[in-house]
């Protein structure tokens, strides 16, 4: 059984598109189960496609791991904070444009961390500040430095500050606080 609200949405939208409902409610479980078969969950399906949305809004390409590589591996030092700086201004830019659609800072990075290959991230709290731990075993030093940044940049969007971070290959750690109210 559906519930009432489901059921009423549905036959809304069966009248807007001119459709018996009896095909529209086909489409719907045949969608899902299309994407059950394919392993995929439709939560997932949508979150992935809005934070691709969102990207491409904001003027980002998709690029391959082995051209971002290439272009870490020669960096020099200089280059770095270069790069640093750069991903500092992007993550603040991606931030304000994604804190517009997504409240709180948490639920957009989980939201966008779907578009980043091979990492994970999960958050915790410690006292009054939050830690971001990014699990990312297959990045450099370089390529963790970058990612840090980019969400630090991030974060200062949503009025939050990194008090400390810590890079090791594989793996980023952020503490993060809200910025006190003025």
């Amino acid at each position: 059984m559906v519930s009432r609200e489901f059921a009423t949405a549905l036959a809304d939208d069966a009248q807007i598109q001119g459709k018996p409902l009896f095909y529209l409610a086909n489409d719907v479980v045949k969608i899902y189960l299309k994407a059950r078969e394919r392993g995929y969950d439709l939560e997932q399906v949508i979150d992935t496609y809005e934070a691709m949305d969102m990207m491409q809004k904001m003027g980002f390409t998709l690029v391959s791991e082995a051209f971002l590589e290439s272009l870490l591996l020669d960096a020099t030092d200089q280059d770095a904070e270069v790069y640093a700086t750069m991903c500092i201004k992007t993550g603040r830019k991606m931030g304000m444009f994604v804190r517009s659609r997504i409240e709180t800072p948490k639920e957009a990075i989980n939201k966008l961390s779907r578009l980043i290959p091979d990492t994970h991230f999960h958050f915790s709290l410690d006292g009054e500040k939050e830690v971001l731990y990014i699990a990312c075993p297959r990045r450099s030093q370089m390529r963790g430095l970058i990612l840090a940044r980019l969400v630090e940049g991030f974060l200062d969007a949503y009025d939050c500050y990194s008090q400390r971070t810590e890079i090791i290959d594989g793996l980023v750690k952020i503490e993060f606080s809200k910025r006190p109210a003025l």
